[in-house]
């Protein structure tokens, strides 16, 4: 559907038309631009393939996570030395080969704001379709694969209270863990062509979940280092809690987010939407 020249920013009409979409058609259960459906689904005969789950491959940044320096020094026990070691910095986080489940399970919160020029930011819910609970889920693309490494630098002191070290080395765990999140809510900037009003890039992606409503269950499957497994799985949920509480898990969640991969699977399904709403709309005026 042509709904004005290239050149031309979102006025009132353009406006309305998108907001009917998206209040009337694309959370509508039934409609062909089902949101939650296509995303489920897909629709083959469109070249749409289902993303969900949703595949986040490869090695992610890693994420510092602030801890108390009572924690590092937790990671870095060791009886092998005369002076007790400590942590130096905060311990890091990387995970790899993710997979997220129910990315189906949104729906609209509210109406859609027009921004500057193009730009389009719309507010969504996940955690529940249509009365059903239906968590965020983040895991191993395979089950109970590793899919994370956690690690904190240390230093054996010279002596009791000196700052310089003799010794330093890395206590490694790593795992596989499961995030759930039954409730997120979340926020997306995109910027939209005039022309076709498909979006052409989403700008931002992120979510926010409560802590309350996050949990994270993990095992260590091995431990490098001085550290023991145990020590390490004691370690590791520690610096969990305290990332949850302090929104640095949550901070790794939306750095998943930024995939490339995942944005551009998600811009050709709501683009797939947009096309089937405006077909709605069109028919609805003949």
């Amino acid at each position: 559907m042509k709904a004005a020249s290239s050149n031309d920013k979102l006025g009132p009409l353009l406006q309305a038309i998108m907001n009917k979409a998206w209040t009337d058609i694309l959370f509508v259960p039934g409609s062909a631009a089902y949101l939650p459906d296509l995303i489920k689904d897909g629709d083959p005969s469109h070249g749409i393939e289902s993303y969900d789950p949703a595949m986040i491959n490869g090695k992610q940044s890693p994420l510092s996570i602030s801890v108390p320096q009572s924690t590092r020094d937790m990671a870095c026990a060791s009886g092998q030395y005369p002076v007790i070691p400590r942590g130096v910095g905060d311990p890091t986080l990387t995970v790899e080969d993710l997979k997220l489940v129910n990315l189906h399970a949104v729906a609209r919160d509210g109406d859609l704001e027009f921004l500057d020029g193009d730009q389009v930011q719309g507010k969504v819910t996940f955690g529940n379709l249509q009365g059903v609970a239906l968590p965020l889920i983040i895991e191993s693309q395979q089950p109970k694969v590793n899919n994370y490494e956690f690690q904190q630098s240390c230093c054996v002191p010279k002596s009791e209270g000196s700052k310089d070290c003799q010794k330093t080395y890395d206590n490694t765990g790593t795992g596989y863990f499961v995030a759930t999140a039954t409730t997120a809510s979340g926020i997306a900037n995109i910027t939209v062509d005039t022309t076709t009003l498909h979006v052409q890039s989403i700008n931002t992606l992120e979510l926010t979940i409560p802590p309350t409503d996050l949990t994270i269950d993990f095992t260590v499957d091995q431990s490098g280092g001085d550290l023991g497994k145990q020590a390490m799985e004691a370690f590791a949920k520690a610096a969990v809690q305290t990332g949850i509480a302090h929104n640095e898990v949550q901070d790794a969640i939306n750095g998943l987010l930024k995939s490339q991969d995942l944005r551009d699977n998600l811009t050709k399904i709501i683009n797939r939407a947009i096309d089937s709403a405006f077909g709605d709309i069109q028919k609805e005026q003949m």
